[in-house]
């Protein structure tokens, strides 16, 4: 597949901007569901102290075994109808990871990554969603894109949610196949990835540039559409929510813009839009908030209406 050089740039970059203990490992071909979970399970022990953030960073193949079997599995090969040859259950071999104490997150840049979220586990960055394809150029890769994003933040705090709004907008820009998927950690804040104190901590012109790059990536204009509905009907914007809204969510975000863009008499829902990290973050769970779809700017209908209502020709009869 070609991706060992984009591992080996990852790595580099959570070893010399982050300062983080890196590690990589090649599945065997030969015993690899036992080899992967010892590995694992070894490694995962070593560093498993409550204070410590361990990642775990997949890149290959993987997908279903068939299309009855809604189960996700890892796998060295994958031909025409998905993976083939030796295989590993996902599922059956995270236990080791998720026990040990500490932070867990997962980065998942395979086919059909969003697929190891089945389940209330640790927060996960995915390349797809369901079933989904991964791009197979590597100049688009989702792990491209996530170096890239790395150095653009080169070691400043910036959360999971963060990074995810951002990824996420360059492949809104590039109009790619398929996007991104970030699945939080039920009832947690999002991870919190910093430069871990050492030769290469932060100085206040670092400070100033991830300020200035906040800034510029909160200026995006794309953002998410959410239907939010009500227990009774709406007899003027209640902007109690939003403030409810923004006191609740994980700190870190890049912004909490919140915007109020469409409401109607006799009905209890209102159409509202909020940055992408902001919809990330909100409970899967609740019936309350909807997605609507992506857009890229506010309701422009009034303005238009205003437009064309001032454009037309006005007719004066007389008897």
């Amino acid at each position: 597949m070609g991706v060992s050089s984009l591992e080996d740039n990852l790595l580099k970059i959570f070893k010399d901007i982050y300062n983080f203990n890196t590690e990589s490992y090649t599945i065997p071909t030969a015993n690899c569901a036992s080899s992967l979970q010892i590995k694992l399970g070894t490694w995962s022990q070593h560093w498993a102290r409550p204070d410590v953030l361990r990642i775990y960073v997949y890149s290959g193949h993987a997908g279903p075994a068939s299309t009855t079997d809604n189960r996700w599995y890892i796998a060295g090969r994958a031909g025409p109808n998905g993976i083939v040859g030796p295989r590993i259950y996902w599922q059956g071999i995270r236990d080791g990871i998720e026990n040990c104490a500490g932070d867990v997150c997962y980065i998942l840049d395979c086919c059909s990554a969003g697929s190891a979220a089945t389940y209330d586990g640790p927060e996960i960055l995915a390349a797809v969603g369901w079933e989904q394809i991964a791009s197979s150029s590597l100049a688009f890769s989702f792990t491209q894109t996530l170096i890239d994003k790395l150095r653009d933040l080169n070691g400043q705090p910036a959360t999971l949610a963060n990074l995810y709004s951002m990824i996420l907008r360059d492949c809104v820009r590039s109009q790619i196949g398929a996007y991104p998927v970030h699945i939080p950690k039920k009832g947690r804040s999002s991870i919190v990835l910093s430069r871990v104190p050492g030769p290469r901590s932060s100085d206040p012109q670092a400070a100033a540039s991830m300020q200035n790059l906040l800034r510029r990536y909160g200026r995006s204009e794309h953002r998410v559409l959410l239907s939010v509905q009500f227990q009774h009907d709406i007899q003027r914007p209640d902007v109690r929510w939003m403030a409810w809204l923004a006191n609740n969510l994980p700190p870190g975000l890049l912004s909490v813009d919140i915007q109020i863009e469409a409401y109607f008499q006799g009905s209890n829902l209102l159409l509202v839009t909020v940055p992408v990290e902001v919809w990330t973050m909100l409970p899967a769970d609740n019936s309350a908030f909807n997605f609507v779809g992506h857009v890229s700017s506010n309701n422009i209908l009034p303005q238009m209406m205003n437009n064309i209502s001032s454009s037309l020709p006005v007719r004066k009869y007389t008897k």
